[in-house]
C-alpha cells in the first residue's frame, strides 16, 4: 500500500512528486493530445507512489473531471457518428476490464505490472512507428475491435486511449474534432468505470482527498499546455513523450 493512501500523513516529498507527475502528464496531454493516463500510470507506479489500481482510479477521476469541465462549458464539438462507433463497443468491455483488475490485483499483482508495462511499450511503439491503418480505418470490424479494446483498457487501467487514438486520427477528420470525440468517449467510459467500481469494491475512498488536492494541479497544467498549444504542431514532442513512455514500459518489464 502506498503512503499516499493516507493522505494527511503522507510525506511532503511524496505528495509534491505525485503533483509534479500529474502536472507533467496533463501538460503533455494538452500539447500532444494523448498520453495523460499512460504517463501518470507509468511514473507513479514505477516510483512506488501508488499501486496500479489506485493509479488507475486517480487517472480515471482526473480525466473524467477534465472532460466534464469542458463539456459543461460547451467547448466540445464531437463527431457524433464517430462517437457512437467508439463508445458503443467500448462500454460493455469496461466492466470486464475492471473485473480483471480486481482479479489480478491479488496474487497476480506481479503479472498485472508486467501487463501494464507491455501496454505502455506497445502504445509508445505505435506513436513512434504508426502502423499503416489508413486503408482499414473506415471498416466496421476495425472500428468495433478498436472500440472494444479501448473499453477493456479503460476498465483495466483507465487508459482507454491508444487503440481509438490510433484509429480516429487516420480518418482524415480535423484534429480538434477528433480530440473532442475521443474526450467524450473517454468521459463515458470513465463515468461507467466509476459507477461500477464503487459497488464492486474496487474503488478506494482513501484517494478522494488526494484527488481533490490534485484537481487544481491538473486543470492548471492543462490550461498552460493549451495556451502553448502551438508547440504540439511538430512531431518532436510526440516522439519525446513516446520515448519517455517506452523507457518506463521497458523498466516495468525488466
Amino acid at each position: 500500500m502506498s503512503g499516499l493512501l493516507v493522505w494527511p500523513w503522507a510525506s511532503v516529498m511524496q505528495g509534491a512528486l505525485l503533483a509534479a507527475i500529474v502536472a507533467l502528464a496533463a501538460y503533455l496531454q494538452s500539447l500532444t493530445g494523448f498520453a495523460f493516463g499512460l504517463v501518470l500510470l507509468a511514473l507513479s507506479t514505477q516510483l512506488g507512489l501508488l499501486g496500479i489500481a489506485d493509479a488507475a482510479q486517480l487517472v480515471n477521476s482526473l480525466t473524467l473531471a477534465g472532460a466534464l469541465l469542458l463539456l459543461g462549458r460547451g467547448r466540445l464539438a464531437p463527431d457524433w457518428r464517430l462517437f457512437a462507433w467508439g463508445v458503443l463497443p467500448a462500454l460493455p468491455m469496461v466492466p470486464l476490464g475492471l473485473w480483471l483488475l480486481g482479479e489480478l490485483s491479488g496474487d497476480a499483482i506481479y503479472w498485472l505490472g508486467k501487463l501494464l508495462g507491455l501496454v505502455v511499450v506497445l502504445s509508445s511503439l505505435t506513436i513512434l512507428w504508426p502502423p499503416p491503418l489508413a486503408a482499414w480505418a473506415g471498416k466496421r470490424g476495425v472500428k468495433l475491435a478498436c472500440g472494444a479494446l479501448s473499453g477493456l483498457m479503460g476498465g483495466l487501467f483507465a487508459a482507454a486511449g491508444p487503440p481509438l487514438v490510433l484509429l480516429f486520427y487516420q480518418l482524415g477528420l480535423p484534429a480538434v474534432r477528433v480530440r473532442d470525440t475521443l474526450m467524450l468517449v473517454f468521459a463515458c467510459c470513465g463515468l461507467l468505470r466509476l459507477l461500477v467500481s464503487v459497488p464492486s469494491g474496487v474503488f478506494n475512498p482513501g484517494l478522494l482527498l488526494p484527488t481533490l488536492f490534485l484537481l487544481p494541479v491538473y486543470w492548471g497544467a492543462s490550461r498552460l499546455g493549451l495556451h502553448r498549444g502551438a508547440a504540439s504542431k511538430g512531431p518532436g514532442l510526440r516522439r519525446l513523450v513516446a520515448l519517455l513512455l517506452l523507457g518506463s514500459g521497458l523498466a516495468m518489464l525488466a
